[in-house]
């Protein structure tokens, strides 16, 4: 119980640091994906520690490859990610709870007018949590996933972005349908970057796009 309250007040507090450097990172109209990210994230990992979830129950998938698309008003990245393992935290008769260890390389670009460098990459390493649901109408699988992690950008200043820092957080949601046996998968993806107003100024990027996943033969 003691471990437990700990947990929950840790939480608490990153929560409400993260939370304070919303609005100096990003328009209002995209605090609900980053949100769904940080909060999603850290309830869950409580929430896998409270049941006392076997963090290293981890089984190897063989390799697996993501790719993703995502642009803003101003960016578009191009991101090749790669894992290996899948970590499964709890299995209901419907619902399955996993994370895995993800790295991922990006190339930015600026799309208009730069006053700064007109691209970039970052290299960042992410623990995507994945909540996953079994349906009767479909052998198919339909998920919803959110990872927060770091990312190390190449560029401080990018397009008329002023990041200030190298060192960036990388906040990821989204939602996807795969198959049954998990060799594909393909969905929605956003993703937020930012240093959390460690440094300022902070200008954020969100970027919408989609993923696709597909295991190497």
């Amino acid at each position: 119980m003691k471990h437990t309250s700990t947990a929950l007040r840790s939480a608490l507090v990153l929560l409400l640091v993260l939370s304070a450097s919303l609005a100096q990172a990003q328009p209002k109209r995209h605090i609900p994906y980053k949100q769904s990210a940080i909060f999603g994230s850290v309830f869950t990992w409580v929430y896998a520690a409270v049941i006392g979830a076997p963090f290293t129950d981890c089984a190897k998938l063989g390799n697996k490859l993501r790719l993703e698309y995502g642009e803003d008003e101003e960016l578009s990245l191009k991101t090749v990610g790669f894992f290996q393992h899948e970590c499964t935290l709890q299995q209901l008769e419907t619902w399955r709870l996993s994370y895995k260890p993800m790295l991922n390389l990006s190339h930015w670009q600026v799309d208009g007018a730069s006053r700064f460098a007109r691209s970039a990459y970052d290299v960042a390493v992410i623990p995507m949590i994945r909540w996953e649901k079994t349906f009767d109408f479909t052998p198919h699988l339909l998920d919803f996933e959110m990872g927060v992690g770091a990312s190390y950008v190449s560029e401080v200043n990018i397009g008329e972005r002023q990041k200030s820092t190298h060192f960036q957080f990388t906040d990821h949601f989204g939602f996807g349908i795969s198959s049954p046996n998990h060799d594909w998968r393909v969905g929605f993806a956003f993703r937020h970057l930012s240093n959390a107003s460690i440094k300022l100024p902070n200008n954020g990027v969100n970027l919408f796009g989609a993923s696709v996943e597909f295991k190497l033969k």
